[in-house]
């Protein structure tokens, strides 16, 4: 499997080849096997932020005991919209099932007060697990979980816009990158044609919701 790894200070992907059962990079101090990220996912590329890795390994030594990651990552599917959260951007841990109740609680009020995460899933959302989700740049608009985009971009939700054209039929010639590059542009201004959108070089509310 190919993951990709978005390193914010620097700005790039790093790219590493593995195996499902391997252990993700950067997760030194709370490992977490790609298979557990994954769930039931079994695409072939996928692609994680740093910043979540760190604050997931940063809330564990708060936590002072091991932590069970259970899923988080989800690529678009065939004659699915984009999922309302950042599975698709990558940037969301499910984490703790198995923590007896007491424990499961202490570790989402932990996170709710550490800080780390822009958004901690209530328990009635998430009553067997904690849901962690990293922002790292604010929503372009109030019920969608994505910013705005621009060409030149590289992000963890650069490649939610390119799988999402590609299910949509507009694979962009460059892949799937992390990268807004001319390819991507070309495919989103395609897709908007067929939907009798305006692109004005901005992917805002309207372009997520419509994919």
């Amino acid at each position: 499997m190919q993951l990709f790894v978005y390193d914010p200070l620097l700005g790039v992907f790093s790219q590493f080849s593995m195996q499902r059962t391997a252990q993700l990079p950067y997760t030194d101090g709370a490992p977490v096997r790609l298979h557990d990220f994954l769930g039931s996912t079994t695409a072939e590329t996928v692609w994680i932020d740093r910043r979540l890795l760190a604050a997931f390994g940063m809330l564990v030594k708060q936590f002072g005991a091991p932590v069970t990651v259970c899923g988080g990552f989800r690529r678009v599917m065939p004659g699915r919209s984009l999922c309302a959260s950042p599975r698709c951007a990558g940037l969301m841990l499910d984490v703790g099932r198995g923590l007896p109740a007491p424990e499961r609680e202490r570790l989402r009020c932990l996170a709710v007060k550490s800080g780390l995460f822009e958004a901690v899933l209530p328990e009635y959302a998430a009553p067997t697990w904690v849901g962690l989700q990293k922002r790292p740049a604010p929503p372009c608009a109030p019920g969608c979980p994505f910013p705005e985009l621009h060409a030149g971009d590289v992000n963890v939700c650069v490649f939610a816009l390119q799988d999402a054209l590609s299910v949509r039929g507009f694979p962009p010639d460059c892949g799937l990158s992390g990268c807004f590059d001319a390819a991507t542009e070309g495919a989103l201004r395609a897709f908007c044609r067929t939907k009798h959108v305006s692109y004005a070089g901005i992917v805002g509310e309207k372009i997520w919701h419509m994919l």
